[in-house]
């Protein structure tokens, strides 16, 4: 399948005929076209295992979120862990590109065949299945959270150590309906130590609380430009973050990504914040959809 443009296009439905949708009961039960409750949306496809399911969410636009998920991937990656990133920034996706990841996905009985890098990360994004990747995607709140969910459940991760999925900032729409997958883990918040990143930092932070969402990590990005940390201090301290890493801007980074090279990423940064997913993968049982539809 191959998007040419946008015009009529149903983006909650695009993979019908090719996966098994909600619409049929066969397998997890009721679903609303029989009235009943169907659960199917929100859990990993039936041939995905994943021992840790992690958001990355920034606390606003341009904070650097893909490029602390990428690095986080590569650190795994080099680990020997297997990794996979889901693109749920549907208007503004970039991990296949940086990854030089653009042929178009096999689509088969069970699901999305994911991407894989040279590194081995294996990834799923929505230019995939554009055309030509300038068309550009727009979305209503429910199509965009019916369209993530859909991509979650729809792609066939095999064994996974960890899956992160790359979040929209904030609290929008999309993140707000992420939380309903029943495998996730918690979340990696990335910021900055700036005074309006705070105040950001918080309601994310809070949004998570609510919604009983563990916030796994911290990651401070542009750290040589800012002295100060206090800001980053006070929001691990008050809001009990063990995990905690910095970035400094690097422009090798964005060297590597504008080739399609970030596999090659190698640093030794955001240490701390992948000992902590490899130690929630480690002491996780396997999360199977079969055990729950087989009962």
């Amino acid at each position: 399948m191959v998007i040419e443009n946008t015009d009529n296009l149903d983006k909650g439905k695009m993979y019908e005929g090719f996966v098994k949708s909600c619409g049929d009961c066969s397998d997890c039960g009721d679903c609303d076209s029989c009235g009943g409750d169907c659960e199917l949306h929100d859990n990993c496809n039936r041939e995905s295992r994943l021992r840790c399911v992690v958001m990355v969410a920034g606390v606003k636009g341009g904070i650097g979120k893909t490029t602390v998920c990428g690095i986080i991937a590569n650190n795994l990656a080099r680990r020997g862990l297997d990794v996979g990133i889901l693109d749920a920034n549907l208007s503004a996706s970039a991990v296949c590109t940086i990854y030089d990841r653009t042929e178009k996905p096999t689509i088969r009985e069970a699901g999305i065949v994911p991407l894989i890098s040279e590194n081995g990360v294996k990834m799923m994004s929505l230019p995939c299945f554009l055309s030509n990747e300038a068309i550009p995607m727009t979305f209503d709140a429910n199509d965009a959270k019916d369209f993530a969910l859909q991509f979650y459940s729809d792609v066939v991760w095999g064994a996974l150590d960890v899956l992160l999925i790359d979040c929209p900032s904030d609290t929008a729409d999309v993140m707000q309906e992420m939380i309903n997958i029943k495998e996730l883990d918690g979340v990696v918040l990335v910021t900055d130590a700036g005074e309006l990143s705070k105040k950001m930092a918080q309601k994310t932070i809070n949004f998570a609380w609510i919604n009983k969402l563990n916030v796994v990590g911290l990651v401070e990005n542009y750290a040589n430009f800012y002295d100060d940390k206090t800001i980053i201090d006070e929001l691990c301290a008050g809001y009990s973050i063990s995990a905690r890493d910095s970035l400094d801007f690097d422009i090798s980074i964005r060297q590597l990504a504008d080739k399609g090279e970030f596999g090659k990423y190698d640093k030794d940064v955001l240490n701390e914040v992948t000992d902590k997913l490899v130690y929630i993968a480690e002491h996780h049982n396997d999360k199977l959809y079969e055990s729950e539809s087989a009962e």
